[in-house]
């Protein structure tokens, strides 16, 4: 009987040892599982923040952006009245009389209404169109940011702010196959030649005759970015188009 069990030993550790090593493995996977599932969480948390930063950005860009257009159409307005200042006093300085008919084109100008000026942004206006940028951009809630941005024009129709309003409700259209809808937003951004989103608007109704079967206009519009915007990334993108169509 010892001999027996002298002899049985062996066999016992021979499936003791393989079973405890299993187990070792199996907790060594979990820990590890644990671990990169921790790992991708914090990677996520770092997604959604670096994301959150480029919104802000993004907004901030297009408030700069906004001033400097502004300031842009006040300085030729500026330069415009000093060049017909200077004109008059040099022909008052030489003695020359001012044409009768120049001196009533003058009468006439000043009496002109001048065209509806777009006022700088107020704060509130500032977070109801961030609100409404947040919507597209981080969201992705194109129906929200459509009834968002229409609330925001009808609001502020005199904003700074309407133009970039007036393309994202357009993209939002364009991401929920409204395209008729989303045409006439894009058109109104192309109709202002000193809008940041002119150029970006004029490739979305590209894109927009393609979806068409439209290829005459969809080239023209890309050809406009093209010869317009060239060097830009827009421009390059509207090039990539170009060389799709037949």
């Amino acid at each position: 009987m010892k001999t027996t069990v002298k002899y049985l030993w062996p066999a016992v550790f021979g499936l003791i040892l393989p079973a405890a090593a299993g187990a070792t493995s199996v907790a060594d996977l979990e820990r590890q599982v644990r671990a990169s599932d921790q790992a991708r969480v914090q990677m996520q948390q770092q997604l959604d923040m670096m994301n959150q930063d480029l919104n802000s950005l993004i907004g901030r860009l297009e408030e700069t952006n906004n001033a400097m257009a502004d300031l842009q159409k006040n300085q030729q307005e500026l330069f415009k009245q000093i060049s017909d200042l200077t004109a008059r006093m040099n022909q008052l300085q030489s003695g020359a009389k001012v044409p009768a008919s120049t001196s009533a084109n003058t009468a006439k100008e000043e009496v002109k209404p001048k065209p509806v000026q777009t006022a700088p942004a107020a704060p509130d206006e500032k977070n109801e169109y961030q609100k409404a940028v947040t919507l597209v951009m981080q969201d992705k809630n194109y129906n929200g940011a459509i009834q968002a941005f229409n609330a925001f024009i009808k609001k502020y129709p005199n904003s700074s702010l309407v133009g970039n309003s007036n393309f994202w409700l357009g993209d939002s259209y364009y991401k929920t196959n409204r395209l008729t809808e989303a045409k006439q937003c894009f058109l109104n951004v192309v109709k202002d030649e000193n809008s940041v989103k002119r150029p970006e608007a004029l490739y979305k109704l590209g894109l927009i005759s393609v979806t068409e079967n439209n290829t005459d206009y969809a080239r023209k519009f890309f050809q406009l970015v093209v010869r317009d915007y060239a060097g830009t990334t827009t421009a390059r993108l509207a090039e990539n188009e170009l060389k799709k169509l037949k």
